[in-house]
């Protein structure tokens, strides 16, 4: 049964733009609400929308443009947060929902029925489950499956002061409310499965019944099969379809039988041209195979002349290589250097004025570097004269400097004080910090003094002008033209030398291709003479296989060939017909015993209609409903003089729940009753429900209005004894003081305007 737990409203109707909502704790309250309040907002229309998302009227406030209802109820030992958020639609609101189910039960940090502002429900988010659909609709439908239909849960747990009166109801209609609230609507909808099954097998039957498009194509085969047969040259003669041939078009399957035929005939003249076939095709494997070789070998012929073509190609080029090399050439220019090596040493045996013999040079190439050596030194020597210079320019600078320096240090130490008409001799002890900065600096001063004349003494212990000079002087003495002149000479006749030897490298690299290619040569007209002799084997028997084929292709476009494989073509396609035609003579006998089988069927599901119709609602309120009737009438006996019994009867083809009332003028009908005694019986039909039931929740709403003061004390008590005997949430709005008096809640529930 479904128990409710909480519901939160934002931008409600009555609410304004605040938010509320109701903690459904356990207990028994009465609610204290004036008219406009909004009770029947929250306590009723609130959940109702919540759940089934119906309503008579718009609960978005009008001055808001979204606004959400939010229940947590539960369904067993499962429980549900179901969240509507609302938007202004053009004719009506608009609402998105979503589902989550989770496993704790809720928290609330609030003991007060009703609270503003706040949401009390306390749970951990990580532990809802979303119940994803595709759209709205999917996520109700899925919704509707946990919960009862509408109907029952606003007959088991709401009473509205303007609820119909299931009493009031047509016979029919109470047999409706009746089954929802003992969950027997699962009747109906079997019924209505067996009656549309029925319906489906109706159908079959008739769509079954008409063989017109099964005749059709039994015409059109017998049609075919006829004429395929005069071109069948049967041995033995037979006449079945010429006898047939009249009647083709007119011929039904009722009325039709391949019996007559003599089948076999066809069967055994088909298995002679087969065996006659198959020589047929083995002349055909061997004219496909041949046609194979001939391929084969005309594309290995082709392959192997190309290979001959480019290996004549690849001789011929050789042939052209080894013609471009010269054998005598090599012989000519090893002459040559013999004679570069006679003229070299000519040179070398020349006498020539030793005009080195100071520098011990054995020839121009030393002298040069040693000339090079001795200008090099030169320039460094005049680099360090200039140094010195700078440093001795520097260092007279610097003592200049100091100098200057030490006769400022004296000025500023001369300060005449008026005070003793004299020289203060104290001024640097006064300006101590001064004095002692000033004799920092000229102590660096010195220092760099000093360490310029320290320089100049360990670098330049000698004049190095005249040093220069000499080196001046010998390098303007040097002649050796002469050397020059036969350094030259020996030079070119070297690089002649060098040129033939990498000539002479060149001719012999050419001999030895001369030989790789004379070799390569030799090879390449042995694998052309072998190419050409596997050419000419190929050839041979590829006009082989030409003449065996010649002879095949001559064999088989006899007529008595081509007559053969035209007739089995035919015959085959007379005993594939023969096959469709004897399928569709076994597709209607199976047909006729699907549509006997179909009609049992049929008979079978108008009686189990029947049965779920009457008998089985019957037996299922047997034992329910009298059960019921005795809990209505215990309440009865509380405030009334009357009783009522109920029973399920037949009226023509409908079930109704027939309801009379008992007292001691006999029995008569409901509609006989005054209004506030039918006010009363509808009291009483909601807690028969609720006990029986055993529902957690229960609201009444304004339910005993204009009753005289003995019956409101009466209800009052029934009331009382009600909810004294059981645990539940018990919620009733009402204006009557004897019943706001009486003894039987937790606690008021008052509601106002603001």
């Amino acid at each position: 049964m479904i128990n409710l737990h909480a519901i939160y409203y934002r931008n409600i109707w009555p609410f304004e733009s605040k938010e509320c909502s109701l903690f459904f704790k356990q207990g028994k309250f009465l609610i204290k609400a004036p008219i406009g309040s909004g009770k029947s907002m929250l306590f009723f229309d609130g959940p109702t929308y919540a759940l089934y998302k119906t309503s008579k009227r718009n609960l978005l406030n009008i001055h808001s443009k979204e606004g959400e209802i939010s229940l947590v109820f539960s369904e067993g030992e499962q429980y549900y947060l179901i969240q509507r958020l609302l938007t202004h639609g053009k004719r009506s609101d608009s609402c998105s929902s979503r589902l989550r189910a989770f496993k704790q039960p809720p928290m609330f940090d609030q003991e007060d029925i009703i609270t503003y502002n706040t949401w009390p429900l306390k749970i951990d988010h990580s532990q809802l489950e979303e119940i994803v659909m595709k759209n709205g609709s999917d996520l109700q439908q899925n919704l509707n499956q946990l919960l009862p239909p509408e109907p029952v849960f606003l007959s088991t747990i709401f009473l509205l002061q303007d609820a119909e009166n299931i009493f009031e109801m047509q016979p029919a209609e109470r047999l409706i409310v009746l089954k929802n609230v003992f969950g027997l609507l699962g009747i109906d909808e079997a019924k209505e499965q067996v009656n549309e099954e029925r319906k489906q097998t109706e159908n079959k039957i008739k769509y079954l019944q008409d063989q017109s498009l099964q005749n059709s194509k039994l015409n059109k085969r017998l049609a075919e099969a006829y004429e395929l047969n005069t071109h069948i040259h049967l041995p033995q003669k037979n006449t079945f379809f010429e006898d047939l041939h009249p009647l083709i078009k007119q011929l039904s399957l009722q009325d039709f039988s391949l019996n007559g035929l003599e089948l076999q005939l066809y069967k055994e003249y088909f298995q002679q041209l087969q065996s006659q076939e198959k020589e047929l095709i083995a002349d055909k494997a061997k004219q496909e195979q041949l046609q194979k070789q001939i391929s084969e070998k005309s594309h290995i012929i082709k392959e192997y002349q190309e290979k001959e073509k480019k290996l004549n190609e690849e001789i011929a080029h050789l042939e052209q290589r080894i013609a471009s090399i010269d054998v005598q050439k090599i012989e000519t220019i090893k002459q040559e250097k013999l004679a570069l090596y006679e003229q070299i040493n000519t040179l070398d045996t020349m006498t020539t004025p030793l005009l080195f013999e100071d520098l011990k040079a054995e020839d121009l190439e030393e002298v040069i570097v040693m000339i090079q050596k001795l200008k090099d030194k030169g320039k460094e020597l005049a680099n360090l004269a200039q140094i010195q210079q700078l440093k001795q320019e520097e260092l007279a600078k610097a003592k200049e400097r100091l100098a200057n320096f030490d006769l400022g240090i004296q000025t500023e130490a001369q300060f005449f004080c008026e005070a003793i008409n004299d020289y203060c001799k104290c001024i640097k002890s006064i300006n101590k910090q001064h004095f002692e900065q000033l004799e920092q600096q000229r102590q660096s001063m010195e220092a760099e003094i000093k360490k310029l004349e320290s320089w100049l003494q360990t670098e330049y212990q000698k004049p190095i002008q005249p040093e220069i000079d000499s080196i001046k002087h010998f390098l303007i003495s040097i002649n050796f033209s002469a050397r020059e002149e036969k350094y030259q000479k020996k030079n070119a006749l070297q690089k002649q030398l060098q040129n033939l030897d990498q000539q002479i490298i060149q001719r012999e690299n050419e001999l030895q291709k001369l030989q790789k290619y004379q070799q390569e040569k030799s090879a390449w007209i042995s694998r052309a003479t072998e190419i050409n002799k596997q050419i000419l084997s190929f050839q041979a028997e590829l006009a082989k296989s030409e003449e065996e084929k010649h002879g095949i292709n001559a064999k088989l476009t006899t007529p008595e060939v081509l007559q053969l494989t035209q007739e089995l073509k035919d015959l085959q396609q007379f005993l594939q017909i023969i096959e469709n035609i004897q399928q569709l003579i076994n597709d209607f006998t199976e047909t006729k015993n699907t549509i006997k089988h179909l009609e049992l069927r049929k008979e079978k599901l108008k009686n189990l209609y029947t049965i779920l119709s009457r008998e089985l609602l019957f037996s299922a309120l047997e034992t329910d409903l009298p059960i019921l009737s005795e809990i209505i009438n215990s309440y009865l006996t509380q405030v009334v003089d009357y009783q009522i019994s109920m029973q399920v009867v037949e009226s023509g083809e409908k079930i109704e729940l027939e309801v009379k009332i008992k007292d001691a003028k006999g029995e008569r009908e409901v509609k006989s009753l005054s209004w506030g005694q039918k006010t009363i019986l509808k009291l009483v039909w909601m807690l028969a429900i609720s006990s029986y039931l055993n529902t957690p929740i229960l609201f009444l709403d304004e339910t005993i209005n204009n009753l005289d003061a003995d019956t409101v004390g009466k209800v009052s008590e029934m009331i009382n004894n009600f909810v004294k005997q059981r645990t539940m949430k018990f919620y009733t709005v009402t204006h009557n003081q004897e019943i706001q008096d009486m003894d039987i809640r937790d606690q008021i529930i008052e509601i106002n305007n603001n």
